[in-house]
């Protein structure tokens, strides 16, 4: 405080000696609760022992369990701050000033962050937005006037499962759909490795995609692409992986027979029952 060397035990004998020219305004600002009164208190329970003596004359007595008067000793005049050590003591008045401001300021500055986050992802979903739109007026412009020439539903899904089957990734997907019929079976030729030719698109691959692209695939189809990407043996990473995707799948597919199974017994019982009450309904017909 105030640029000073200072210890936690310093601070908190500032705070708890108030000067008495502080006293008066810090208890007008000083937030007030109100209590009730209550009416099931007796008489009896109430504090009847003698009067406290007067204030700073370090006479304040009460009664102890024993019926004994005992002195507290407490002398106020002397914990009282005046001259130099007074105007050095800590306003308590500025400090809870300071406390609201600082409240005030952090509230509003949390709101402000918030609201301009808020606005940062409207921005970012416009734009998403707008790209979409052209992105399809661009589509439509190019199947309307070269569809003939470009590449069909048929081989685009053809080139996206080979992609899979031997581990291969494209850089910019969206240029898949742009590609011209000649151009997809010219890729197809080359990710199967029957040209050397280099494709009209950026495609890659590595150990993430190759693992991204067999987690994609059933399981017959795994069968395939090992055979394509790894003929001879599979490396330790990839075996590695491979245990432990099929571990997890396994214990799913054991939790979702184990809840099929429950649900077919649920069906069965609820069956029978109704069985038996149509029964027991037509012999009380009968």
């Amino acid at each position: 405080m105030r640029g000073l060397p200072w210890t936690p035990a310093d601070e908190i004998y500032q705070i708890t000696r108030i000067a008495d020219k502080d006293i008066c305004p810090t208890l007008l600002m000083t937030p007030l609760i109100q209590l009730h009164e209550d009416d099931t208190i007796s008489e009896s329970d109430k504090f009847s022992g003698p009067a406290l003596g007067g204030l700073g004359l370090g006479n304040h007595l009460t009664e102890n369990e024993g019926g004994q008067v005992v002195e507290f000793g407490i002398d106020f005049e002397s914990g009282k701050l005046a001259g130099q050590v007074a105007e050095q003591a800590l306003n308590p008045i500025l400090l809870i000033q300071q406390t609201w401001e600082a409240e005030r300021a952090a509230h509003e500055q949390v709101k402000q962050q918030e609201e301009e986050w808020r606005q940062k992802q409207d921005q970012i979903q416009n734009l998403l937005v707008e790209a979409e739109e052209h992105q399809n007026k661009v589509r439509e412009f190019f199947r309307g006037d070269y569809g003939e020439y470009l590449i069909d539903q048929k081989l685009l899904q053809q080139v996206e499962k080979t992609l899979l089957l031997f581990g291969y990734q494209v850089v910019d997907e969206s240029r898949l759909e742009y590609l011209t019929r000649n151009e997809g079976k010219d890729l197809l030729a080359y990710i199967k490795g029957l040209s050397d030719g280099l494709p009209s698109i950026e495609i890659i691959r590595n150990n993430e995609t190759m693992w991204s692209a067999y987690k994609k695939l059933a399981k017959d189809e795994r069968i395939k692409f090992e055979h394509n990407v790894f003929p001879e043996v599979l490396p330790l990473w990839f075996a590695s992986l491979k245990f432990k995707l099929e571990e997890t799948e396994h214990r799913a597919q054991k939790k979702q027979r184990s809840k099929e199974k429950k649900e077919s017994k649920v069906d069965w019982d609820s069956k029978s029952l109704s069985n038996k009450a149509d029964v027991q309904q037509m012999g009380f017909d009968f």
